[in-house]
């Protein structure tokens, strides 16, 4: 299984911040689960199907989360030998050399975090990032990290992962981005830009104009 590569300026974040190399496997794990599981509810929903953002969202988490079972069950990553997903709660979460991960939606974007509602799990995710936010040194192993995506009838476009002060914020300097799609390619940009507008457009030379000369001679008589 070939993973999702991260931003290299996120690998190097994450590495200063104490995570380990297997724990930023996991990362590439969930994400690389995700996108294609977002790709599945693209090709596979409509509205003609009677689909609505809270199923194809209900979709995307249900099928990531399986995936990502099935994957380290199945052991698919020889660098992920011998973890085992958490599954408790309807939740996903991977221990990994002392960091738990988990994901959800970003409901309101990536950058309005939204890990409220009635879930046990993640009141834990966010009580347990809150009270060791600030007992961590610079290259202490992270308890936990959360990844939260964002998505649309397209298929994924943002992720990031990082830890939350609370139940709405992220905590200052722990949120890194993992994936972030180009609405447009970069010569279909340039293209678009290059193109003059119709007022801009030269006016185009016309060839001049010659008579027309008849087909038959005509020859009056005397």
């Amino acid at each position: 299984m070939k993973l999702l590569p991260l931003p290299s300026e996120t690998v190097v974040a994450l590495q200063a911040r104490g995570m380990s190399a297997r724990g930023i496997t996991a990362i590439r794990l969930i994400l690389t689960c995700l996108e294609e599981a977002c790709d599945w509810v693209a090709q596979d929903t409509g509205s003609d199907r009677k689909d609505d953002a809270t199923s194809r969202g209900g979709l995307r988490w249900r099928r990531t989360r399986n995936y990502v079972v099935e994957v380290l069950g199945e052991g698919q990553i020889p660098e992920l030998l011998g973890i085992e997903a958490d599954v408790s709660d309807n939740a996903l979460q991977v221990p990994v050399d002392g960091t738990r991960l988990s994901f959800y939606a970003a409901r309101a974007g990536i950058d309005y975090p939204d890990l409220s509602g009635g879930s046990k799990v993640k009141k834990i995710v966010v009580s347990e990032m809150q009270m060791t936010l600030d007992e961590l040194g610079e290259a202490a192993r992270p308890p936990r990290l959360v990844l939260l995506y964002e998505a649309d009838r397209d298929g994924l476009a943002k992720a990031a992962v990082g830890r939350l002060s609370s139940m709405h914020s992220w905590a200052e300097e722990w949120r890194f981005t993992l994936y972030e799609r180009e609405e447009i390619g970069l010569d279909a940009a340039e293209s678009t830009r290059a193109m003059p507008s119709y007022e801009e457009q030269p006016e185009p030379k016309l060839a001049p104009i010659e008579p027309i000369r008849p087909a038959i001679e005509i020859v009056e008589d005397d």
